[in-house]
């Protein structure tokens, strides 16, 4: 309850974040947000305490393509308090990100 949980665009994310020491859970694709998929998030999401919204704190790193953008724009719609975060240029998605930020430490 109240601790940061990020929604990603497929497991490679997902485990990125995981890597990273972030909660985080997937959906399948950007293209494969179905009604059954979106009923399991919703369900899974402890509601607020005041009964408006979630009890978490969402975020998403979308990857930097067309269908990553809709994703998170269809999830808004339904979760209005996800937060929208940019990944640098050069990083197509957070997986990426991971991986080239690792290899600038080493």
């Amino acid at each position: 309850m109240g601790e940061a949980l990020f929604i990603t665009e497929g497991p490679s994310d997902c485990w990125a974040l995981l890597s990273a020491g972030h909660k985080a859970i997937a959906i399948p694709s950007a293209t494969l947000l179905t009604k059954p998929v979106l009923d399991q998030l919703l369900q899974a999401l402890p509601p607020s305490p005041t009964g408006e919204g979630t009890g978490v704190r969402l975020h998403m790193f979308p990857d930097r393509d067309a269908p990553g953008e809709r994703l998170f724009l269809q999830l808004q719609e339904i979760l209005p308090g996800l937060e929208h975060h940019q990944l640098p240029p050069g990083c197509k998605d957070y997986a990426d990100y991971f991986v080239k930020s690792k290899k600038v430490k080493n």
